[in-house]
C-alpha cells in the first residue's frame, strides 16, 4: 500500500474524559509502506508498529490546524509556531507520537519523519525519512480519520465537542468558494482564518482584488508578511507599469512561442525538458548560452522590494515582451530562474521568484539547473567517474560560470556522481 496511511484497529475504553475514553484505539503511521510510527520500548524490550492512545486529541489538532496543514507552504516565518501546527509530535496532548512534519508544496504534501525519544531514550520512534505524497491523498486521509473519530463520538451521543465545532466550521468553509479562497489564503500567511482582526482580514481581501488578475496570489500570500501585505501589493501594483516601453528582443518573443508542451507532469521534470529543447533549439554551444545570458542582463533591472519578500519578478507585456526585475544578486541561477518564468508568464501579468516550493518555483528551478549546466555535458566532463571532490566540483562551476551549489545539484538529481 503506498501513500500516507493512519491506520488504527479496534476501539477500546477507557476512563479518562468521555471523549478520550471512547476514542482509544492503536494507532500506526504509514507513509509508502514505511512504518513512521516503528517504536521500540527499551524497559520491556519490545517494538511496536504503532501507539495506544485516544484518537480524540488527533484528530482535534488535524481539524484546529486544517488550513495551515494544508496550505502554508513557507516554513521559515515562524519555525515554532510552523512545527506546532505542521508536526504531529504536538497533536498527542501528552501522549507521545511521532514527529512527522507535513510540509505542503501545493501539489504535494511533504512528509518528513525522524526518531524521537524520551525518558532516556527508553521510549523511542527510530524511523526516519521522507517522502511527497499527492495533495488529494493526505487531505482524504485526514479527512477520513477525522470523520472515523466524529463517528465514535456521536456513536456514542457525544455532542458539542471542539473538534466537532471546529470541523462543522471547516466544512461550511469549504462549501464556499469565496470562504474557502479566504482561509487558503489565511493559511499561505501563517495564520488561523478563524482567528484573525477585521483590519487585516479587510487587507487580504483588499490584496486580492486588486493584484489578483495581476499576479497568482497563492504565491504572493506564501511568500509576503501579515506585516507588509499593502507595501507589497503597491510595489508590485507600480511594477505593472515598469512592463511597458522596454527593450524588445525578438528571441525572448521566439523561444515563448515555439516551446512545446511538456509531456511530463511532475514540476521539475517540466523544467528539464524545457530546459534540454531551449538548448538544443536555440544554445548548442556554452558560447551561444553566453551571449543570451548578457541579453538576459542587459534587460534585467534589479529594485528593492518591500522586506525582500521575493527574490525577483518576471512580467510580460500584452506584446509578450519581457520584464526582469531581480531583487538581489543577478546570479547566473536566478538569470535563468527569471527567464523560465517568463516562458510561463501570461500577457498583462507578473510572476514571483521565491524561495518556497510550489510547483512554479520547482520548475524554474530545474529549468534554470539544467539551462545553466545540462546533466549530459555534465555525464561527459565526468569521463566515467562516480565519485568526485570538492576541487573538482569547483573545476566545473568555473567550466559552467555558475555556482558549486548548482553543480552539486545537477550531480545528485541526475544521480550522476557522489560529492566526497
Amino acid at each position: 500500500m503506498n501513500g500516507f496511511r493512519l491506520k488504527t484497529q479496534d476501539w477500546f475504553e477507557g476512563c479518562a474524559p468521555r471523549e478520550l475514553a471512547v476514542t482509544n484505539s492503536f494507532l500506526s503511521v504509514v507513509v509508502n509502506n514505511q512504518i513512521v510510527s516503528y517504536l521500540s520500548n527499551q524497559s520491556i524490550r519490545s517494538t511496536s508498529s504503532g501507539v495506544y492512545l485516544p484518537l480524540y486529541p488527533v484528530a482535534e489538532w488535524i481539524a484546529a490546524n486544517w488550513w495551515r496543514l494544508l496550505y502554508e507552504c513557507n516554513s521559515q516565518r515562524n519555525t515554532e509556531n510552523y512545527q506546532s501546527c505542521h508536526n504531529l509530535s504536538y497533536a498527542g496532548e501528552g501522549y507521545f507520537l511521532p514527529d512527522l512534519l507535513f510540509v505542503p508544496e501545493m501539489d504535494v504534501i511533504r512528509l518528513q519523519w525522524n526518531p524521537r525519544a524520551i525518558n532516556q531514550g527508553q521510549l523511542s520512534f527510530l524511523a526516519h525519512g521522507g517522502a511527497n505524497v499527492p495533495f488529494t491523498e493526505v487531505r482524504n486521509e485526514l479527512t477520513g480519520f477525522i470523520q472515523l473519530v466524529i463517528g465514535r463520538l456521536l456513536a456514542n451521543n457525544i455532542t458539542d465537542t471542539p473538534l466537532q465545532n471546529d470541523w462543522s466550521a471547516v466544512e461550511a468553509s469549504s462549501r464556499d468558494p469565496e470562504e474557502r479562497q479566504f482561509c487558503m489564503a489565511c493559511a499561505q500567511l501563517g495564520l488561523d482564518p478563524y482567528c484573525i482582526s477585521d483590519s487585516l482580514a479587510d487587507l487580504i481581501i483588499k490584496a486580492d482584488e486588486s493584484i489578483g488578475k495581476l499576479t497568482d496570489m497563492n504565491e504572493f500570500f506564501n511568500t509576503v508578511s501579515p506585516d507588509h501585505i499593502a507595501e507589497s501589493v503597491a510595489w508590485l501594483e507600480q511594477a505593472a507599469s515598469w512592463m511597458h516601453g522596454r527593450k524588445v528582443f525578438a528571441l525572448f518573443r521566439e523561444i515563448k512561442e515555439r516551446l512545446p508542451v511538456c509531456s511530463d507532469n511532475l514540476p521539475w521534470a517540466q523544467g528539464y525538458e524545457e530546459a534540454r529543447w531551449v538548448r538544443g533549439n536555440f544554445f548548442r554551444a556554452q558560447s551561444d548560452l553566453r551571449e543570451f545570458q548578457k541579453m538576459i542582463e542587459e534587460v534585467a533591472v534589479q529594485e528593492s522590494a518591500p522586506h525582500a519578500f521575493c527574490s525577483a519578478i518576471v512580467g510580460t507585456s500584452m506584446e509578450q515582451n519581457p520584464m526582469f526585475v531581480s531583487t538581489s544578486f543577478q546570479s547566473s541561477f536566478l538569470l535563468g530562474r527569471m527567464f523560465g518564468e517568463y516562458l510561463h508568464t501570461p500577457a498583462d501579468s507578473i510572476n514571483l521568484v521565491t524561495k518556497i516550493s510550489t510547483p512554479n518555483q520547482k520548475r524554474c528551478r530545474a529549468f534554470a539547473a539544467e539551462l545553466i549546466a545540462p546533466a549530459e555535458l555534465l555525464r561527459a566532463d565526468l569521463k566515467g567517474r562516480s565519485q568526485l571532490c570538492e576541487d573538482d566540483v569547483s573545476e566545473l562551476a568555473d567550466k559552467y560560470q555558475t555556482s558549486e551549489f548548482v553543480i552539486k545539484h545537477q550531480l545528485e538529481n541526475h544521480h550522476l556522481a557522489v560529492v566526497a
